[in-house]
């Protein structure tokens, strides 16, 4: 046999080892097609161009001009193509390292996710070790993507656990006391800078006070955007009320009438003004449910005894 023959004989062999290597590169793309039917023809149009390839190959840009014609290719984002593959190859070695993987990581999110403040269910808890194993996330980006479904769970009325929990249940107390009503959207994104932001919670309820409670009660928005809380500069109105009145300093809310009308009080030049306590005692007296109190009665007697000494009928 010629030399030329036996060079030619060598590296035809060499082509078929490598169309053969090549091709079974995309073996697990026959697998696929158990699960996802529409990729049925794919590994057979893969191997015609490695076989027609002069050097047995099939390059990117062949790669990608195959996939134009299979809807799986855009039915699927690539997070989930690597997934549908990775399972794909574990079939085809009898092997389990996705689903390991994908275990393992479920475990540490699910743990993370604990102790920030929500039980993940298991579809989103498999969706997010996913995401978390193909896009190699840091311990950072982790956080951001549980953080997220926090905010959701809160936005849509929902209780937090853990760390998130703590801040949220104080934040609506606290913000409850002083007459603010938040909506669940805005406890949320506090609940985030809290539990994933690193702010503390004095540092959530000074923003408040700024932003929602100074301009609340304008006499009292230097005091308050100092971090006076409008519940200690209201007791002692609401102690006038419930002793004047007669009820409970429980039963006075941040809506009663009397209680605004000391806060927001406006002077004859109507600017905001501190109302005085003596001020706002007479301003209890004229209330309705006044006349009905021991305490109006007492009143009444005494000018009634008064008037009778005046006239000398006592």
């Amino acid at each position: 046999m010629a030399p030329k023959d036996k060079a030619a004989r060598r590296e035809e062999k060499k082509r078929q080892e490598t169309i053969a290597a090549n091709i079974a590169k995309y073996s697990y793309f026959k697998l696929l097609v158990e699960t996802n039917p529409d990729l049925a023809g794919f590994f057979e149009d893969i191997k015609k161009v490695i076989e027609a390839s002069p050097t047995g190959t099939i390059t990117q840009d062949e790669f990608n001009n195959l996939t134009r014609g299979y809807e799986w290719f855009s039915r699927y984002d690539s997070d989930q193509q690597e997934a549908e593959i990775a399972k794909a190859l574990d079939r085809q070695n009898n092997t389990n390292l996705y689903e390991e993987s994908i275990k393992e990581k479920k475990t540490n999110i699910a743990y993370t996710a604990r102790q920030k403040g929500i039980e993940l269910d298991d579809d989103t808890l498999t969706e997010l070790a996913e995401l978390a194993r193909f896009n190699d996330w840091s311990a950072v980006e982790i956080d951001n993507a549980i953080g997220q479904e926090v905010v959701d769970l809160i936005s849509a009325g929902g209780t937090a656990v853990g760390e998130a929990g703590e801040i949220q249940t104080s934040l609506q107390q606290w913000a409850a006391s002083n007459g603010l009503n938040l909506t669940d959207a805005e406890v949320a994104r506090y609940v985030e800078s809290g539990a994933f932001g690193g702010q503390d919670l004095e540092s959530i309820k000074q923003d408040i006070r700024k932003t929602y409670l100074a301009g609340a009660y304008p006499a009292w928005s230097d005091r308050i955007a100092a971090g006076a809380d409008p519940a200690d500069i209201a007791a002692p109105y609401r102690k006038r009320i419930a002793s004047l009145l007669e009820i409970g300093e429980d039963q006075i809310g941040f809506d009663d009438q009397l209680l605004q009308r000391g806060l927001q009080s406006v002077g004859a030049d109507g600017k905001p003004r501190v109302m005085p306590l003596f001020e706002f005692e007479q301003e209890i007296r004229k209330d309705p449910r006044w006349e009905f109190t021991d305490n109006a009665y007492d009143v009444y007697s005494r000018v009634g005894e008064n008037l009778l000494r005046t006239f000398g009928f006592r």
